[in-house]
């Protein structure tokens, strides 16, 4: 998809939007990117995720400029000491 969010289930494709440019973005028009969202966020919600608009939740958790703990491709970041934090599993 270069990019994109996705909802599967036991290996299958439930859902998906490709968000081809920069993997942040699409060429859709903003009504059909909208149903898009609907659709995975009303898929998400028939799995029992709970989380109010679960994939903007997690398109946030990552941004590693906005305060306190963020996910990053090197960790778990705390972001006002700027250091990697030890995850216990």
């Amino acid at each position: 998809m270069q990019g994109g969010l996705v909802l599967t289930q036991g290996g299958a494709v439930i859902e998906s939007l490709a968000l081809p440019l920069g993997g942040l973005m699409s060429s859709l028009p903003a009504e059909d990117v909208a149903r898009a969202m609907d659709k995975l966020e009303s898929a998400a919600a028939q799995l029992g995720v709970q989380l109010p608009r679960p994939f903007m939740f997690l398109a946030f958790l990552p941004l590693s400029v906005v305060p306190k703990l963020k996910i990053t491709d090197a960790g778990l970041l705390d972001v006002n000491a700027w250091k990697i934090v030890p995850v216990q599993a």
